[in-house]
């Protein structure tokens, strides 16, 4: 891991931010707050009622953002939504290396089964 000194903790040095419309909750935004000089950000999550930070988040910890929505209660509009927006939080928001077209790609060429194979995978 590289040194997080290199920005102070909270800094915020990006307006990176996804918001995405939930099947129960409404507006469902998900907000860079800081970055890290290794990769990590730092997270705020806001819906109606649901409101979570989490710290050093990398790629690989989208899916604790989206399994803390839902033990929240926010529903997503298809399990193939929730993949997408999994997958959105990750690749797009942190990792910063697809595009929607890209994402929504690979999307389409999954099965039901696949698309829940994943989710599965990711404790969803």
């Amino acid at each position: 891991m590289g040194s997080r000194d290199a920005w102070p903790r909270g800094q915020i040095m990006s307006d990176r931010n996804y918001q995405f419309v939930s099947a129960n909750r409404g507006a469902v935004e998900v907000d860079v707050c800081g970055e890290y000089a290794d990769g990590a950000v730092d997270l705020a999550v806001s819906a109606d009622g649901v409101y979570g930070e989490f710290e050093e988040v990398y790629g690989c910890d989208a899916g604790d953002v989206v399994r803390f929505l839902v033990k929240e209660g926010v529903e997503f509009e298809s399990r193939r939504s929730e993949l997408y927006n999994l997958w959105h939080i990750d690749l797009i928001l942190i990792e910063r290396d697809e595009t929607t077209a890209g994402l929504l790609r690979q999307l389409d060429a999954l099965s039901d089964e696949e698309v829940e194979a994943r989710l599965y995978a990711e404790g969803l």
